[in-house]
């Protein structure tokens, strides 16, 4: 446990010094190096120029997984992290004590629809810099708390598409349980708030698909179908991920994996007592997405 918290601290210390740095370089390109004049300039056309899909829904979600599977597809552009790392236009969702809870302080996250158009010159700078040159016309970018602010993007992005992910709770709050060491309590909590949001802002929005991580895992050929209609972009093309192999911190480790649905191994680490608690928070929006855990508990 010590050693997991010192092995944290150190992380979250070498993140800080590499976002820092990382601002830097920004702050330098936009003020000196002739960003604002351009984008301010130029950001309409360059905004129409492209089709910007957005991974929205609660960590530990498969969102992660959606991005590299686009990757790997050739067909897209993304970034190397969140996109919420590459600026600080957007309200970063993290916060010390609270990782992978953003939902918690929700309010801080959001951003209206009116009022905010200055940000996205200087948003645009910072993403379309981000991303390997040249960009493709589809632009995949992926940060979870982005649920929150489905409104605004789809007011500001003229090509906005959003995919929504859905993952078990149940295994969901396992993985926030062990990659954070939050209590299965707040873990329930967050999926709820996440999902609910989710499901609210997704009205709002005119280009939304839903996406279980299930299905992603257990039928990428189904899941290909959907993306290559919605994104229109060759199926085919997506469906041949499903032979890759991915590298993922996931309940089996770090080593490259290939393709699977892991919500048994990470339900299964669960205990009756914590089953119930997620049970206890999280019954109704388990219950309308029909999630259950004992369908998918590797032992009763």
């Amino acid at each position: 446990m010590i050693m997991n918290k010192v092995a944290n601290l150190r992380f979250r210390l070498l993140r800080q010094a590499d976002i820092y740095t990382e601002d830097t370089r920004r702050w330098w390109q936009w003020h000196i190096a002739g960003g604002k004049h351009y984008y301010t300039e130029h950001y309409r056309e360059i905004l129409s120029g492209h089709k910007w899909v957005f991974i929205v829904g609660c960590n530990n979600s498969g969102t992660t997984l959606l991005q590299k599977a686009l990757e790997k597809c050739g067909l897209v552009s993304t970034m190397k992290y969140e996109g919420q790392r590459h600026t600080r236009t957007l309200p970063r969702a993290y916060r010390y004590g609270f990782d992978r809870i953003w939902s918690e302080y929700a309010d801080d996250l959001l951003l209206p629809q009116t009022g905010t158009a200055v940000l996205i010159p200087r948003l645009l700078h910072d993403w379309m810099n981000a991303l390997p040159k040249p960009p493709k016309r589809i632009i995949v970018e992926k940060t979870p708390a982005n649920v929150l602010r489905m409104d605004f993007l789809n007011h500001h992005f003229p090509q906005a598409y959003f995919i929504g992910l859905v993952r078990n709770g149940y295994a969901v709050c396992e993985g926030i349980k062990r990659k954070s060491g939050h209590s299965v309590e707040r873990a329930a909590r967050h999926w709820r708030r996440a999902g609910e949001a989710l499901e609210e802002n997704r009205q709002k929005v005119k280009n939304y698909l839903e996406i279980r991580y299930e299905d992603l895992a257990d039928n990428m050929p189904g899941c290909a179908a959907r993306l290559g209609e919605f994104l229109e972009v060759d199926a085919e093309a997506i469906a041949e991920v499903e032979h890759k192999t991915f590298s993922l911190a996931t309940v089996t480790g770090c080593a490259t994996q290939s393709l699977r649905n892991l919500n048994r191994e990470s339900i299964d680490r669960l205990t009756r007592d914590e089953i119930d608690t997620i049970a206890r928070y999280a019954g109704p929006l388990l219950d309308y997405y029909g999630y259950s855990a004992e369908n998918e508990r590797v032992a009763p």
